[in-house]
């Protein structure tokens, strides 16, 4: 564990509590509320978070396989009463999301069977994070009745069911969150928890995160975050105290990882959907999406800088008659070197070097591309980036297409037809050229030029065959009157969006004016993409999902944001030529605060904050 990092932010969060136990005004708690979380959103996180990588994680899960088991040890349902299936309904990340579905009304009797559903994860380490996130749909709070719904947690086992730890998050019967330490055969006075004054917001994405440090010597540390505002810690804990006639020796030694629904107390039948589930040993970042198909896969790049072929798979020619790739110093968009990839012309001739990717549902692949020579006839093709199957058969591929003279962007997909973009295609630019594929039932291939989306096929791909290969390389699809050469240089795959040079890193939100007055009134929130060096990004094309991320204020008076024909709690929105967006945020509010989160794939968060003040200055 890296403590200092760890206790600074406790620190911090502690401070939150203050304020939120000890303000006499609605108002100054929100402000105080809102103040510190954006500066941990801001600040503290980015410190915080910079180590979390691959190598920290247990467990992630997506939903994206449409599959329980595996990854999950058990699934538990009672048929008739209550399921858990993989949904397209709703996603935070890529598009299905697990649903926890009560089936019937519940009532609490001994005769009657649980409507428990869950997911669940045995034998973990004894130092271990769990983080997901959450789904209340529209009146999810309105149906409860005395209910006191898990939405999950950790229990440490002893022995049988009878005997257990439970670490978890509930809802209460009036929508708050609670995080509860308790045990089965454990006496009231060591159980605890605590409570936050704040409600989930329906028809969005609530995060939960639980960290749970087994001792036996009173060294334990349990500590529990609500859309990562620490509500809970307890350390010390060799007071998790138990009968000694309880203990199991052949219990694991680690706790189990539980995300479901599930309700001791008379539930109305009702459901809950849950995504981006990590169980890791380094606290996971809110920013953190399940977006990656193997977590064991690296990303690789080559510039051709060593003047070989030597890091690749294998280098290969076809056609017929002549064809070749070698390593070049005539162009080159980095550095000194580049590849040339040439053949004489002819349809179906090639040039190509070859990566193996083995174990992937989906890439991505960019080079940066310059063509020597446009395709002179039309219906023809120039091709520039390959995936394929391990034998080499063909599944996707990008490049250029010339119809009735005019030159458009293309990608294909076997079995599809061809998507294409017109554009001012020339000679002798480089273009850095990016092909994402998922060969999945949500299948998805993707052309972004210099950064913004061109082309795109959405439908079916899981019977293209399986990902094996990528290959920048140049193929011929209809004869040419010339011979014709692409160079490549700067070429990555990677199982996460790669993006060109001047990529955008993070999102910056900015709020005109950040304070509205208590009679109504209206600010408008400007999204810019920047990069890493906190530079303006111009990108078009980007979608930001921008959201309430929390609202301190009476329930009821929830603000609204405007974008397009959208309005609610959350938007979608896309960036213009100028890297931005602009939203228009309305509240009729007497008191309270807003703090506005932007999110979007591979992207860092950007945060704004709004107040409502009592009165006018």
């Amino acid at each position: 564990m890296r403590t200092t990092r760890e206790h600074r932010l406790v620190g911090q969060t502690r401070t939150i509590l203050i304020f939120i136990l000890l303000a006499s005004l609605p108002y100054n708690t929100a402000k105080s509320l809102l103040q510190q979380k954006k500066t941990l959103q801001s600040a503290g996180r980015i410190q915080y978070y910079k180590d979390f990588g691959p190598e920290d994680i247990v467990l992630e899960y997506g939903a994206e396989s449409g599959v329980l088991q595996p990854p999950w040890d058990r699934v538990r349902q009672e048929p008739g009463y209550s399921q858990v299936k993989t949904v397209s309904d709703v996603a935070r990340t890529g598009s299905k999301s697990v649903k926890f579905e009560t089936l019937v009304d519940y009532v609490r009797i001994d005769s009657y069977p649980y409507t428990e559903c869950s997911i669940r994860e045995y034998d973990l380490p004894t130092e271990v994070y769990l983080s997901w996130w959450h789904y209340f749909p529209a009146g999810y709070f309105t149906n409860m009745l005395e209910v006191k719904d898990t939405v999950g947690g950790f229990k440490y086992m002893w022995g049988g069911r009878d005997n257990e730890w439970r670490m978890r998050f509930m809802i209460t019967a009036t929508g708050k969150v609670r995080f509860s330490l308790s045990g089965t055969t454990i006496p009231d006075e060591y159980r605890d928890y605590a409570e936050s004054s704040i409600s989930p917001v329906e028809g969005t994405w609530t995060h939960f995160q639980v960290y749970w440090k087994e001792s036996d010597e009173g060294h334990g540390i349990v500590r529990a975050w609500y859309n990562d505002f620490q509500l809970y810690e307890r350390i010390g804990s060799g007071d998790f105290y138990t009968d000694p006639q309880y203990w199991d020796p052949n219990a694991p030694d680690g706790p189990r990882a539980v995300v479901q629904r599930y309700t001791s107390e008379n539930d109305p039948a009702g459901y809950t959907y849950a995504d981006d589930i990590v169980i890791a040993t380094e606290k996971i970042p809110e920013t953190y999406r399940v977006d990656r198909p193997s977590i064991s896969f690296e990303s690789w790049e080559d510039g051709f800088e060593s003047g070989d072929f030597s890091r690749w798979s294998k280098a290969q020619v076809s056609g017929p008659t002549e064809a070749w790739v070698n390593v070049t110093s005539t162009y080159a968009y980095r550095g000194v070197r580049s590849a040339n990839f040439t053949t004489d012309g002819s349809h179906g001739s090639s040039a190509r070097v070859i990566k193996t990717v083995h174990g992937v549902t989906e890439i991505y692949q960019r080079s940066y591309v310059r063509f020597e020579g446009l395709p002179d006839n039309s219906n023809t093709e120039i091709n520039t980036l390959r995936v394929a199957q391990d034998d080499g058969t063909w599944i996707a591929s990008a490049g250029i297409y010339n119809l009735s003279g005019n030159i458009y962007w293309m990608v294909e997909v076997t079995g599809f037809p061809l998507n294409y973009t017109l554009d001012a295609v020339t000679s002798g630019t480089w273009y850095s050229m990016e092909l994402y594929l998922s060969a999945t039932t949500n299948g998805n291939a993707t052309l972004w030029i210099d950064g913004a989306l061109k082309c795109q096929i959405t439908g079916d791909f899981s019977e293209v065959g399986d990902i094996a290969r990528v290959a920048p390389y140049v193929y011929i699809d209809g004869a040419q009157n010339s011979a014709k050469t692409v160079y490549h240089d700067d070429f990555r795959v990677d199982n996460r969006r790669i993006s060109a040079d001047s990529r955008a890193s993070s999102i910056e939100l900015m709020a005109e004016p950040d304070t509205i007055w208590r009679e109504g009134g209206t600010s408008h929130i400007t999204v810019q993409l920047k990069d890493a060096r906190n530079q303006t990004v111009s990108q078009s094309g980007v979608t930001i999902i921008v959201e309430v991320s929390i609202w301190a204020g009476p329930v009821g008076k929830e603000p609204t944001l405007i974008y397009e024909d959208q309005g609610g709690l959350s938007v979608t929105v896309t960036t213009d030529s100028n890297g931005q967006a602009t939203i228009t945020f309305t509240v009729q509010s007497p008191w309270g605060g807003a703090l506005i989160e932007g999110s979007g794939f591979g992207l860092s968060s950007g945060y704004a904050m709004i107040m409502i003040e009592p009165k006018s200055p």
